[in-house]
């Protein structure tokens, strides 16, 4: 549950970009790895707190979508969605650059930029609850708390606020939408830093269970971890899209449990 709890934010995500503007984002995972990297690296390098570091690092994260749609995104808004799609797999590379130039914490002379279990920083120690062979830690019960809360956050603000309207109406006629008053691009922008962030609290929730590393390829994991609940969701539902989520990481842990084989 835990794992799928993750899986389901990165999902969500990607339904909201592509309700916004009918994309699939190829660098969502990208961006969560980012939010990760530097939460690493101010946490590691610089000793902040642990949750300064994050608020500023989901900031960051949002504020660098915010760039990229603006500049790149926005130069292609009338442009085939194929073109733009390739356009976002561009935009994972570079951000992928970016991340690896953030300075990275040195451990003995050597960077350390690993986390895995107790190795990666979570703010609690406790609760930690023994289920038979299953120990849940500090980090299970932070994705199963935070989880909901963001994609609950994410409906109601769909639901009931004006640029939650204003994304609904982008995502089903564009243009109609544009003639009656919705300042589609500036919702477009919005859906972009919304779930960058999500895909930064995502990624920094999971670290604890999967692990992080500064390797080139650590964003297309998540990205498929979310891409494939996202499709079966048909990128129309967020509330689907979340159930997905779960339900792709029980089936992942129950194929590990009886077949032992994690690839």
């Amino acid at each position: 549950l835990s794992l799928g709890m993750g899986n389901a934010l990165l999902a969500v995500g990607l339904v909201l970009v592509y309700k916004s503007s009918r994309v699939i984002n190829f660098a969502h995972g990208e961006l969560g790895a980012f939010a990760v990297a530097m939460m690493l690296m101010l946490i590691r390098a610089y000793d902040w707190p642990y949750w300064p570091a994050v608020v500023t690092s989901l900031a960051a994260t949002g504020v660098l979508a915010a760039i990229i749609e603006r500049t790149i995104i926005q130069r292609l808004f009338a442009a085939p969605r194929l073109l733009v799609l390739v356009a976002t797999i561009g935009i994972a590379q570079l951000v992928t650059v970016l991340r690896l130039v953030l300075p990275k914490p040195q451990v003995h002379g050597k960077a350390l930029f690993v986390g895995g279990g107790t190795q990666f920083p979570v703010p609690f120690k406790n609760p930690v609850v023994h289920f038979g062979r299953v120990v849940l830690l500090p980090a299970d019960f932070m994705i199963l708390v935070c989880g909901p809360v963001l994609v609950l956050a994410v409906v109601l603000f769909l639901r009931y606020s004006i640029y939650g309207v204003a994304i609904r109406a982008a995502s089903e006629n564009a243009p109609r939408a544009r003639l009656m008053g919705v300042p589609v691009r500036r919702v477009s922008t919005m859906a972009w830093v919304i779930s960058s962030v999500l895909a930064g609290a995502a990624a920094i929730l999971l670290a604890p269970k999967i692990g992080f590393t500064a390797s080139e390829a650590v964003g297309l994991p998540l990205l498929f971890r979310g891409l494939a609940a996202a499709a079966l969701a048909r990128f129309e539902s967020v509330g689907a899209a979340f159930g997905w989520g779960i339900l792709f990481g029980l089936a992942d842990q129950l194929v590990f449990y009886y077949s032992g084989r994690a690839g």
